[in-house]
C-alpha cells in the first residue's frame, strides 16, 4: 500500500468516524490536511468523545463563530482549525 491509498483508507474511516454524506465527503479538497485535523482534534480534546466530539458540537471560540468546527473545514478553511488545534496540542 502506497501513501496516497494510506491516506484514501484513513480517509475513509475518519469520514464514517465523523458520520459524513458522500457529498460531504466530496467536498473536502485535501484529504490528508482533514486527517491533520482530525488527529490534532483526537490529541488535543482526548475526552468528550475525542475528534468526533470536538469536530461535531458547536464551538464558541471566535474562529468558529458558534460554528461546528466540522463544518469550518467543509467549507474549505481548513487552515484556521489547524491552527487552533496546533495551538491546543501545544497548550496541553
Amino acid at each position: 500500500m502506497d501513501g496516497e491509498d494510506l491516506v484514501r483508507s484513513a480517509f475513509g474511516k475518519a469520514v464514517e468516524a465523523l458520520g459524513l454524506t458522500a457529498d460531504q465527503a466530496a467536498q473536502v479538497h485535501d484529504q490528508a490536511q482533514v486527517l491533520v485535523i482530525y488527529h490534532l482534534a483526537g490529541t488535543a480534546f482526548p475526552g468528550g468523545g475525542g475528534a468526533v466530539g470536538w469536530l461535531t458540537r458547536p464551538n464558541t471560540a471566535p474562529v468558529f463563530g458558534g460554528r461546528r468546527p466540522l463544518d469550518i473545514v467543509l467549507a474549505g478553511q481548513v487552515q484556521p482549525v489547524i491552527d487552533y488545534l496546533q495551538a491546543a496540542v501545544w497548550l496541553w
